[in-house]
């Protein structure tokens, strides 16, 4: 069993093939706040240049976005927790969908890829545009990439697999997802793929399908790199609506204002007048310290969630069932030998 904690220290990734951020919001902010990674790699977004105000907002997170040019569908972003610290990489113009960054932490920098291979586009020309962003991000000390190039990496003979690997041997490249990312009632397809040149620093894969997200599983990469914790954003302030107002106004009409008459030098009159106000309300209304959170979602109450995790859980075992019921049943005793 994976230890929670650990997971709480160490840098996690994800990518979801949206299939269009417009439905399913809640479903997302869900997963995203109960997953927690700490950038969310998104495929096929259907969201068009200038309306990046349409995808959901998820608390402490920023969204970055790339729009598919003058056609309908695809676009790729990241959703990007506010604390991590990232740049954006430039790459050449190409027909694949792809956005990187550079993620900074403590003693790594990392080279974090997504990119959508639209089925108009050929396998070459996504991979020479691969290519092209992968030279440009060398100067990080590892790559990953997460993506969906419409290739189901399970049909290990089919032509389309056979130049991908080709593509990932010869950058010293692996792919690491192994179990279907989509399946439907006819098939189970490896489709969301992530990609690195080192799989030393990859810990954990896991493959979560909700049909209430995405007809596509989020997928999970848990890197043996530690992230940074989160710095909360804080301020000061006076709480006002709890003064006893009695007790305040008898210890203001005890300031002894008349002192401040007796004072020749204009700079000690507005001094002591601010000490005898600030002093009043340190007294009755002192500065406390507000830890400042995003706007919370009313409608998605604890029981929400857990009706959502309790079908989450229900969905995983009848794919489980269904799997094992087309499995043949294995020979025993003797015959098993």
């Amino acid at each position: 069993m994976t230890n929670k904690k650990s997971e709480r220290k160490n840098l996690r990734f994800g990518l979801l093939n949206a299939r269009s951020l417009n439905t399913g919001k809640d479903e997302l902010l869900v997963s995203v706040l109960k997953y927690a990674p700490d950038i969310l790699a998104i495929n096929e977004t259907w969201i068009k240049t200038g309306e990046e105000v349409l995808a959901p907002a998820i608390p402490n997170y920023r969204f970055l976005h790339r729009a598919r040019q003058d056609k309908r569908g695809g676009g790729v972003g990241f959703y990007i927790r506010q604390d991590s610290k990232t740049s954006s990489i430039q790459h050449p113009p190409s027909s694949l969908e792809q956005m990187w960054l550079q993620v900074k932490l403590p003693g790594v920098n990392i080279a974090l890829g997504t990119a959508y291979r639209p089925e108009s586009v050929g396998v070459l020309e996504a991979m020479d545009a691969l290519d092209a962003s992968l030279n440009i991000s060398a100067h990080c000390d590892f790559t990953c990439i997460l993506g969906d190039f419409n290739i189901d990496v399970s049909c290990k003979d089919s032509p389309k697999v056979k130049e991908l690997l080709n593509f990932c041997h010869h950058h010293s490249l692996e792919q690491l997802v192994q179990e279907p990312t989509r399946v439907t009632d006819s098939s189970q397809t490896i489709l969301d793929l992530v990609i690195t040149d080192n799989s030393l620093k990859c810990k954990d894969i896991k493959v979560i399908h909700n049909n209430c997200l995405s007809d596509h599983a989020l997928v999970l990469l848990d890197l043996n790199v530690k992230k940074p914790k989160i710095i909360k954003q804080v301020k000061y302030r006076r709480t006002l609506n709890n003064i006893d107002i009695d007790a305040f106004n008898e210890d203001l009409n005890s300031i002894p204002w008349e002192y401040i008459s007796t004072l020749s030098n204009v700079d000690e009159m507005v001094y002591n007048f601010n000490r005898y106000l600030i002093t009043l309300f340190d007294i009755h209304a002192p500065i406390r310290k507000l830890t400042i959170r995003d706007k919370p979602k009313p409608w998605i109450t604890d029981t929400i969630k857990l009706m959502m995790s309790l079908r989450d859980e229900a969905l995983m075992k009848a794919r489980k069932e269904k799997n094992n019921d087309n499995v043949e049943p294995r020979p025993s005793g003797m015959q098993a030998i």
